[in-house]
């Protein structure tokens, strides 16, 4: 059996932001409805969310079908919410298929929570301007930033001696 292939993309905004937003295109999950056209929103990533959602005006363009429901937590209120089963063609063709999605309005189209980012590698970086990448399945190679620190402070101690 081979290994999987790694999908990635990487968002460079014009200068540092505090929300980190992409377009992503949603459609019915295809495995479980069939081939349907998807319709592209925008996305906030949002790593302090456990589970994805989506806002009830997408689930109305995309005529979705309920999956169940499930109780959701937000900042200031609980409840339950209908479910949907959805794909997710993020940019540079990175698709996450079959993500449960609960419908609940938070200001925007959706919320990429923990459940989708969990599934791979999530990076920011704020050098000047905002930049963040994603690739999924996870790599093997991790990447810390306290190993780079401290070849970094290394260097810079030597050349101020």
């Amino acid at each position: 059996m081979g290994q999987q292939l790694h999908r990635a993309f990487n968002v460079k905004y014009s200068g540092l932001v505090p929300t980190l937003i992409t377009p992503v295109q949603i459609r019915p999950a295809k495995q479980l409805y069939g081939d349907s056209a998807g319709q592209q929103f925008n996305a906030i990533w949002d790593t302090g969310a456990t589970h994805s959602c989506i806002s009830h005006a997408v689930v109305k363009a995309l005529k979705l079908p309920a999956s169940g429901k499930r109780p959701v937590k937000g900042v200031n209120s609980s409840g339950v919410a209908s479910t949907y089963f959805v794909d997710l063609l993020l940019p540079s063709s990175v698709t996450v298929a079959q993500v449960e999605v609960a419908a609940v309005d938070v200001g925007c189209d959706i919320l990429i929570g923990m459940d989708v980012i969990s599934l791979g590698d999530f990076t920011i970086c704020n050098h000047g301007v905002t930049e963040f990448s994603f690739s999924i399945p996870a790599h093997e190679n991790k990447f810390n930033l306290v190993e780079r620190s401290e070849k970094v402070n290394k260097r810079l101690l030597k050349t101020q001696r």
